[in-house]
This record gives structure tokens, sequence and C-alpha cells, in this order.
């Protein structure tokens, strides 16, 4: 009866000591399989590192080649600004220096143009704004021309000096007659007052030269009626 009992203690134990051994195994079964889920993150990041550096090399290889094209670009366009600049120069020189070659005859030209305009029209005189011309014939002394611009376009004016140096009365009664450069009258301006001057009484009057013609003008004379102004006849 006693042996069964002891054979069965036995076999206890045994069964003990296998799960006694067996414990430490599969604690470092656990501790294995922790450790490679720890390794495993450490590893992506890893990787995500290298692919973040590989972006940026690759930006920063695709700017400084953009910045390469884009000096190359703006490196010929400068040349071929400084070739243009360089040619408008030549260009202006010559100019300049045909300028100065022409000058000469082309004054001459105007001198002789207005010599045959004075021969022709005797008593045209140049018109000349801001300046006092002298007339001293008649009852006008002188006429001052005056430069205006109004809307974009130029208009002149005259101021007409009138004295009355006789005995009797006079009735101011004038008209300014402008002529282009070759002596076409181009426009005309006309003073009128219905109230005579008295001996030695001196008056001033204005007005605008009503230009017909687009024209810029040169020369003028001043017809007075009663007696002649600047060598031109009475009517």
């Amino acid at each position: 009866m006693n042996e069964p009992t002891n054979e069965s203690a036995t076999e206890v134990a045994a069964a003990e000591a296998a799960e006694v051994i067996e414990l430490p195994r599969t604690h470092r079964n656990s501790a294995s399989r922790a450790s490679r889920r720890h390794a495993e993150p450490s590893s992506q990041g890893i990787r995500s590192k290298k692919s973040q550096r590989l972006m940026l090399a690759v930006a920063l290889a695709f700017s400084l080649l953009l910045l390469l094209v884009v000096g190359v670009i703006s490196g010929i366009r400068i040349d071929a600004l400084t070739s243009d600049l360089q040619t408008a120069q030549a260009e202006l020189f010559q100019a300049k220096q045909d300028l100065k070659k022409t000058m000469p005859e082309l004054q001459q030209a105007r001198k002789e143009l207005s010599n045959l305009i004075k021969g022709q029209f005797p008593h045209l005189q140049a018109l000349v704004p801001d300046k006092v011309i002298k007339l001293d014939a008649g009852y006008v002394k002188n006429i001052v021309f005056t430069l205006l611009q109004r809307n974009g376009k130029s208009v002149y004016e005259y101021r007409l000096i009138m004295e009355n140096t006789s005995d009797g009365m006079v009735r101011a009664d004038a008209r300014v007659f402008v002529f282009d450069h070759r002596g076409a009258q181009i426009g005309m301006g006309e003073i009128a007052d219905r109230v005579d001057m008295v001996p030695g009484e001196s008056r001033s009057y204005s007005s605008i030269v009503e230009r017909f013609i687009d024209e810029e003008p040169r020369y003028f004379y001043v017809w007075t009626r009663g007696k002649p102004t600047s060598g031109i006849p009475s009517k």
C-alpha cells in the first residue's frame, strides 16, 4: 500500500520541477518580444529622418539649379541691353556730328529766306515774344506779344500802346496781321474804340491774335486807319 504512494509523490515533484524550469523560459520569450517591439519604432524613426534629409537635399539642389538658370538668363539679358545701349550711344553721337555739320547750312538758309521775305514784304517785322517792339509811326507807339498756353494750345496775346500826338481828335482803329516763316498770313487781331483820343492822350489796348491756320507766327505788321504805321499806307 505504501509503494504506490511514494511513486505518486515522485511524479508530483517532477511535474513541479518542470513547471519551475518552464516559467523562466516563458519569461524570457516575453522579454524578447517586448525588446523587438521597442526596436521596431526606433528603426522606423531612423528611416524617416533619412527620408527627410534626402528631400531637403533634393530641394536644395533644385533651388541651386534654378538660381543658376536665372543667373545665366540675367547675364545674357544684361549683355544684350549693354550692346543696345552702346549702339544707341553711337547713333546719338553720329546724329550730333551730322547736326553740327548741317547747322551752319540751316542757319544760312533761314537767313536767306528771311531776307527774301523782307524783300518781298518790306513792311514785315520779326515777331519776338515778350519784347517791346517800337513802331513810332502814327499814333501806335509800340507793341508787345506774349505767348500763352490755354488748353494745351499756344495763344498769342498782344498789347498796343497808342498816343495821340496830333492837334486833333484820333479814334483808335488798328489791325495786327501775323505771318508764318514763308510770309503767308495765318491770323490777325483788331482793336477798335468808339471813344476818340484827345491830343496828348495815351491808351493801352490788349487782344488775342485769331489764327485761322495752325502755324507759328514769325512776322507781323500793324495797320491803322487815318495814319500809317510801320510804313504801311493807310486806307
